[in-house]
Protein backbone atom coordinates (compact mmCIF):
# COMPACT_ATOMS: atom_id res chain seq x y z
CA UNK A 1 0.00 0.00 0.00
CA UNK A 2 1.47 3.39 -0.72
CA UNK A 3 0.80 6.27 1.26
CA UNK A 4 -1.56 9.30 0.26
CA UNK A 5 1.34 11.52 1.33
CA UNK A 6 4.19 9.94 -0.77
CA UNK A 7 2.16 9.43 -4.35
CA UNK A 8 3.49 13.30 -5.34
CA UNK A 9 7.09 12.48 -4.01
CA UNK A 10 7.02 9.07 -6.55
CA UNK A 11 5.65 11.00 -9.58
CA UNK A 12 8.62 13.40 -9.01
CA UNK A 13 11.21 11.09 -8.93
CA UNK A 14 10.03 8.46 -11.14
CA UNK A 15 9.13 10.83 -14.15
CA UNK A 16 10.45 9.91 -17.49
CA UNK A 17 13.40 11.93 -18.09
CA UNK A 18 14.88 13.11 -21.52
CA UNK A 19 18.76 11.06 -22.66
CA UNK A 20 21.91 13.33 -21.68
CA UNK A 21 23.82 15.46 -24.47
CA UNK A 22 21.81 18.40 -24.46
CA UNK A 23 19.62 20.11 -21.54
CA UNK A 24 15.81 19.08 -20.99
CA UNK A 25 12.93 21.68 -21.49
CA UNK A 26 10.98 19.70 -18.64
CA UNK A 27 8.17 21.23 -17.47
CA UNK A 28 8.83 22.74 -13.99
CA UNK A 29 7.49 20.29 -11.36
CA UNK A 30 10.18 17.73 -12.80
CA UNK A 31 13.06 19.60 -11.93
CA UNK A 32 16.00 18.67 -9.52
CA UNK A 33 18.02 21.16 -7.60
CA UNK A 34 21.32 21.95 -8.42
CA UNK A 35 24.75 22.97 -7.55
CA UNK A 36 25.95 26.39 -9.09
CA UNK A 37 29.41 26.71 -10.47
CA UNK A 38 29.74 29.52 -7.78
CA UNK A 39 28.59 27.52 -5.09
CA UNK A 40 31.07 26.37 -2.28
CA UNK A 41 31.13 23.86 0.66
CA UNK A 42 34.11 23.32 2.53
CA UNK A 43 37.49 24.72 1.81
CA UNK A 44 39.64 24.48 -0.75
CA UNK A 45 43.40 23.13 -1.39
CA UNK A 46 44.23 26.84 -2.10
CA UNK A 47 41.95 27.89 1.18
CA UNK A 48 43.70 25.07 3.19
CA UNK A 49 47.19 26.01 2.05
CA UNK A 50 46.58 30.06 2.77
CA UNK A 51 45.00 29.23 5.43
CA UNK A 52 46.50 31.10 8.72
CA UNK A 53 47.34 29.27 12.26
CA UNK A 54 44.69 31.29 13.88
CA UNK A 55 41.09 32.03 13.11
CA UNK A 56 40.66 35.36 11.27
CA UNK A 57 37.03 35.46 10.96
CA UNK A 58 34.68 33.96 13.28
CA UNK A 59 32.32 30.82 11.88
CA UNK A 60 28.40 31.89 10.32
CA UNK A 61 25.74 29.55 9.86
CA UNK A 62 26.15 26.43 7.48
CA UNK A 63 27.46 27.35 3.73
CA UNK A 64 25.47 24.44 2.73
CA UNK A 65 22.44 25.76 1.21
CA UNK A 66 19.98 24.98 -0.53
CA UNK A 67 20.15 25.19 -4.72
CA UNK A 68 17.54 26.90 -7.04
CA UNK A 69 16.16 24.59 -9.62
CA UNK A 70 17.49 26.45 -12.19
CA UNK A 71 17.98 23.34 -14.77
CA UNK A 72 16.93 19.94 -14.73
CA UNK A 73 19.93 17.47 -13.92
CA UNK A 74 20.26 13.68 -14.77
CA UNK A 75 19.39 11.00 -12.06
CA UNK A 76 20.63 7.65 -12.12
CA UNK A 77 17.71 5.48 -11.02
CA UNK A 78 16.01 1.74 -11.23
CA UNK A 79 12.85 1.00 -12.99
CA UNK A 80 10.55 1.22 -10.42
CA UNK A 81 9.05 -2.32 -10.14
CA UNK A 82 4.70 -2.75 -11.37
CA UNK A 83 4.18 -4.28 -7.96
CA UNK A 84 4.37 -0.93 -6.08
CA UNK A 85 3.92 -1.31 -2.68
CA UNK A 86 4.55 -4.80 -1.76
CA UNK A 87 7.69 -6.65 -1.02
CA UNK A 88 8.12 -9.34 -3.21
CA UNK A 89 10.55 -11.58 -4.50
CA UNK A 90 11.82 -11.12 -9.03
CA UNK A 91 13.12 -14.04 -10.58
CA UNK A 92 16.80 -13.43 -9.02
CA UNK A 93 14.84 -13.60 -5.37
CA UNK A 94 15.88 -10.12 -4.84
CA UNK A 95 13.25 -8.26 -2.68
CA UNK A 96 12.03 -4.79 -3.78
CA UNK A 97 12.38 -3.59 -0.07
CA UNK A 98 15.75 -4.22 1.76
CA UNK A 99 17.88 -2.64 4.15
CA UNK A 100 21.43 -1.88 3.31
CA UNK A 101 22.59 -0.50 6.52
CA UNK A 102 21.58 0.05 10.24
CA UNK A 103 22.95 2.14 13.21
CA UNK A 104 22.69 4.56 15.20
CA UNK A 105 21.22 8.33 14.47
CA UNK A 106 22.11 11.38 16.69
CA UNK A 107 21.49 14.85 16.07
CA UNK A 108 23.28 17.63 17.79
CA UNK A 109 22.99 21.39 17.09
CA UNK A 110 25.59 23.74 17.89
CA UNK A 111 25.23 27.37 19.11
CA UNK A 112 26.88 30.30 17.14
CA UNK A 113 30.08 31.98 18.33
CA UNK A 114 29.38 33.89 21.71
CA UNK A 115 26.65 32.69 22.12
CA UNK A 116 26.39 30.66 25.61
CA UNK A 117 22.90 29.18 24.73
CA UNK A 118 20.39 29.19 21.64
CA UNK A 119 17.00 29.75 21.95
CA UNK A 120 15.69 29.41 18.32
CA UNK A 121 17.24 28.51 14.84
CA UNK A 122 18.58 32.34 14.59
CA UNK A 123 20.88 31.32 17.47
CA UNK A 124 22.04 27.84 16.41
CA UNK A 125 25.41 27.94 13.92
CA UNK A 126 25.14 24.32 12.51
CA UNK A 127 22.47 20.98 12.79
CA UNK A 128 24.50 17.92 13.07
CA UNK A 129 23.64 14.01 11.79
CA UNK A 130 25.76 11.20 13.28
CA UNK A 131 25.28 8.29 11.30
CA UNK A 132 26.94 5.00 13.33
CA UNK A 133 26.58 2.32 11.66
CA UNK A 134 26.51 -1.11 13.61
CA UNK A 135 28.84 -2.67 11.47
CA UNK A 136 30.64 0.04 9.67
CA UNK A 137 32.06 3.18 10.12
CA UNK A 138 30.61 6.80 11.69
CA UNK A 139 29.97 9.66 9.86
CA UNK A 140 29.53 13.00 10.78
CA UNK A 141 26.59 14.71 8.14
CA UNK A 142 25.89 18.44 8.24
CA UNK A 143 22.46 19.48 7.06
CA UNK A 144 21.89 22.75 5.35
CA UNK A 145 19.46 24.98 6.27
CA UNK A 146 19.93 23.98 9.73
CA UNK A 147 17.34 21.87 9.78
CA UNK A 148 15.31 18.55 8.17
CA UNK A 149 13.44 19.10 5.07
CA UNK A 150 10.02 19.32 5.45
CA UNK A 151 7.79 15.64 4.98
CA UNK A 152 4.76 17.38 4.31
CA UNK A 153 6.15 19.78 2.38
CA UNK A 154 8.56 17.42 0.44
CA UNK A 155 11.26 19.95 0.83
CA UNK A 156 15.03 19.30 -0.81
CA UNK A 157 17.93 20.10 1.40
CA UNK A 158 21.89 19.92 0.84
CA UNK A 159 23.96 17.83 2.98
CA UNK A 160 27.33 17.29 3.48
CA UNK A 161 29.35 14.17 5.09
CA UNK A 162 32.42 16.65 7.08
CA UNK A 163 33.94 13.46 8.37
CA UNK A 164 34.31 9.47 8.66
CA UNK A 165 35.78 7.71 11.76
CA UNK A 166 35.94 4.29 12.88
CA UNK A 167 35.05 5.35 16.54
CA UNK A 168 32.11 7.64 17.83
CA UNK A 169 33.95 8.90 20.64
CA UNK A 170 35.93 10.64 17.58
CA UNK A 171 32.97 12.56 16.21
CA UNK A 172 31.30 13.43 19.49
CA UNK A 173 34.55 14.84 20.29
CA UNK A 174 35.15 17.21 17.75
CA UNK A 175 31.54 18.86 18.92
CA UNK A 176 33.17 19.71 22.14
CA UNK A 177 33.75 23.41 23.20
CA UNK A 178 36.03 25.44 21.67
CA UNK A 179 38.30 29.06 22.17
CA UNK A 180 40.54 30.27 19.71
CA UNK A 181 41.82 33.83 19.17
CA UNK A 182 40.93 36.45 15.61
CA UNK A 183 43.13 39.16 14.58
CA UNK A 184 40.28 41.61 14.87
CA UNK A 185 38.18 39.92 17.80
CA UNK A 186 40.45 38.16 20.03
CA UNK A 187 39.06 35.36 22.04
CA UNK A 188 36.19 33.93 20.45
CA UNK A 189 34.24 30.82 22.13
CA UNK A 190 31.80 28.22 20.23
CA UNK A 191 30.21 26.60 22.64
CA UNK A 192 29.68 22.54 22.59
CA UNK A 193 27.23 21.01 20.28
CA UNK A 194 23.95 20.07 22.32
CA UNK A 195 22.54 16.50 21.30
CA UNK A 196 18.67 16.43 20.23
CA UNK A 197 17.68 13.06 18.68
CA UNK A 198 18.34 9.85 19.53
CA UNK A 199 17.47 7.23 17.48
CA UNK A 200 18.02 3.80 15.06
CA UNK A 201 18.36 4.75 11.14
CA UNK A 202 18.05 2.13 7.99
CA UNK A 203 19.43 3.14 4.97
CA UNK A 204 17.05 1.42 2.60
CA UNK A 205 16.16 0.69 -0.97
CA UNK A 206 12.61 1.01 -1.78
CA UNK A 207 10.70 0.93 -4.77
CA UNK A 208 14.34 1.52 -6.46
CA UNK A 209 15.03 4.40 -4.49
CA UNK A 210 17.63 4.52 -1.73
CA UNK A 211 16.18 6.06 1.67
CA UNK A 212 17.55 7.47 5.03
CA UNK A 213 14.58 6.34 7.53
CA UNK A 214 14.62 6.64 11.18
CA UNK A 215 12.93 6.11 14.20
CA UNK A 216 13.37 8.04 17.83
CA UNK A 217 14.88 6.71 21.07
CA UNK A 218 14.90 9.84 22.88
CA UNK A 219 12.55 12.02 23.17
CA UNK A 220 9.61 9.89 23.79
CA UNK A 221 7.45 13.48 23.45
CA UNK A 222 8.88 15.63 20.62
CA UNK A 223 9.58 19.29 22.13
CA UNK A 224 9.92 22.79 20.38
CA UNK A 225 13.43 21.87 20.04
CA UNK A 226 12.73 19.04 17.93
CA UNK A 227 10.09 20.91 16.19
CA UNK A 228 12.15 23.75 15.84
CA UNK A 229 14.51 21.50 13.07
CA UNK A 230 11.90 19.81 11.66
CA UNK A 231 13.25 16.50 13.13
CA UNK A 232 10.35 13.69 13.28
CA UNK A 233 9.74 11.22 15.83
CA UNK A 234 10.11 8.88 12.90
CA UNK A 235 10.71 9.46 9.29
CA UNK A 236 11.82 8.58 5.73
CA UNK A 237 13.91 11.05 3.49
CA UNK A 238 15.12 10.06 -0.19
CA UNK A 239 18.53 10.00 -0.37
CA UNK A 240 20.54 10.92 -3.51
CA UNK A 241 24.32 11.50 -4.22
CA UNK A 242 25.54 13.53 -6.32
CA UNK A 243 27.95 12.67 -9.22
CA UNK A 244 29.90 14.88 -11.40
CA UNK A 245 30.45 13.52 -15.34
CA UNK A 246 30.51 14.76 -18.45
CA UNK A 247 29.90 18.42 -17.37
CA UNK A 248 26.66 17.51 -15.85
CA UNK A 249 25.28 16.36 -12.07
CA UNK A 250 24.44 13.30 -11.97
CA UNK A 251 22.44 11.01 -9.32
CA UNK A 252 22.97 8.15 -7.76
CA UNK A 253 21.05 6.03 -5.39
CA UNK A 254 22.67 4.66 -2.03
CA UNK A 255 23.37 0.95 -2.91
CA UNK A 256 26.88 0.51 -1.39
CA UNK A 257 26.71 3.20 1.81
CA UNK A 258 30.10 1.88 2.91
CA UNK A 259 31.67 2.71 -0.09
CA UNK A 260 29.82 5.42 -1.63
CA UNK A 261 29.10 7.75 1.74
CA UNK A 262 32.63 8.72 1.82
CA UNK A 263 34.40 12.53 3.46
CA UNK A 264 33.83 15.11 1.19
CA UNK A 265 30.19 13.46 -0.31
CA UNK A 266 27.32 16.06 -0.94
CA UNK A 267 23.52 14.76 -0.71
CA UNK A 268 20.45 15.64 -0.96
CA UNK A 269 17.14 14.89 1.21
CA UNK A 270 13.79 15.13 0.10
CA UNK A 271 11.50 14.56 2.86
CA UNK A 272 9.38 11.63 1.77
CA UNK A 273 6.74 9.70 4.65
CA UNK A 274 6.54 10.30 8.53
CA UNK A 275 4.75 6.69 8.91
CA UNK A 276 7.96 4.02 8.58
CA UNK A 277 5.31 1.13 8.48
CA UNK A 278 2.94 2.29 4.97
CA UNK A 279 6.36 4.16 3.14
CA UNK A 280 9.16 1.59 3.26
CA UNK A 281 6.81 -1.96 5.00
CA UNK A 282 9.03 -4.70 6.58
CA UNK A 283 12.11 -2.40 6.51
CA UNK A 284 10.33 0.40 8.48
CA UNK A 285 8.41 -2.00 10.89
CA UNK A 286 11.67 -3.38 11.70
CA UNK A 287 13.29 -0.12 12.84
CA UNK A 288 10.53 0.81 14.47
CA UNK A 289 10.47 -2.48 16.67
CA UNK A 290 14.75 -1.54 16.86
CA UNK A 291 13.76 1.58 18.57
CA UNK A 292 11.21 0.59 20.83
CA UNK A 293 13.40 -2.32 22.07
CA UNK A 294 16.36 -0.33 22.39
CA UNK A 295 14.72 2.69 24.76
CA UNK A 296 14.42 0.19 27.60
CA UNK A 297 18.12 0.15 28.22
CA UNK A 298 18.09 3.57 28.68
CA UNK A 299 15.38 3.18 31.55
CA UNK A 300 15.86 3.99 35.13
CA UNK A 301 15.23 1.55 37.41
CA UNK A 302 12.69 3.62 39.78
CA UNK A 303 9.49 3.59 38.43
CA UNK A 304 9.22 7.45 38.84
CA UNK A 305 5.83 9.20 39.69
CA UNK A 306 4.81 9.28 35.85
CA UNK A 307 3.84 5.95 34.94
CA UNK A 308 2.89 7.40 31.22
CA UNK A 309 6.88 8.67 30.70
CA UNK A 310 9.84 6.99 30.11
CA UNK A 311 12.17 7.25 33.13
CA UNK A 312 15.53 7.68 31.46
CA UNK A 313 18.83 6.94 33.31
CA UNK A 314 20.83 9.99 31.91
CA UNK A 315 24.65 7.90 32.48
CA UNK A 316 23.32 5.29 30.50
CA UNK A 317 22.03 8.12 28.42
CA UNK A 318 25.81 9.87 28.61
CA UNK A 319 27.09 6.26 27.64
CA UNK A 320 25.17 5.45 24.62
CA UNK A 321 25.71 9.04 22.84
CA UNK A 322 29.97 8.62 24.34
CA UNK A 323 29.69 12.51 25.47
CA UNK A 324 30.56 13.62 29.66
CA UNK A 325 28.53 15.25 31.59
CA UNK A 326 30.82 18.40 31.72
CA UNK A 327 31.01 17.88 28.00
CA UNK A 328 27.60 19.92 27.02
CA UNK A 329 24.16 19.61 28.34
CA UNK A 330 21.69 17.18 27.44
CA UNK A 331 18.52 19.24 28.08
CA UNK A 332 17.23 19.80 24.45
CA UNK A 333 17.08 16.31 24.37
CA UNK A 334 15.07 15.32 27.81
CA UNK A 335 12.70 17.70 27.64
CA UNK A 336 12.75 19.58 24.43
CA UNK A 337 13.58 22.81 25.57
CA UNK A 338 16.06 25.35 23.79
CA UNK A 339 19.73 25.47 25.94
Amino acid sequence: VVSTQSTGLFNFLTMPRKASGRKSTSKKNEKLPTISKTHKIGKTEKDKNSASPRREAEPTESKIESQPESQVEQEETTEVPAHQGKEVLDNNTTPTNYSLEKGNIHFYYRPKVQKQEAHSLDDVQRLFVILSADQGQTRLLVVGKKKLPSIAKHEKFWGKIENVTDQLHEITEALHKETYTTATLGDRVLEAARPVGYGRYAIVMHKGHSFLAFALEVPEILGEVQKAFQIPKEGSFVLKLKRDGDGQVKWADAQEPAKQLKKGTEVLLIGASNDLSAELENPGEELKQEAEAEVHNLETDDDGDLPQHVHLDDQKLFEALQIEKQQTTITPLTTGEWK
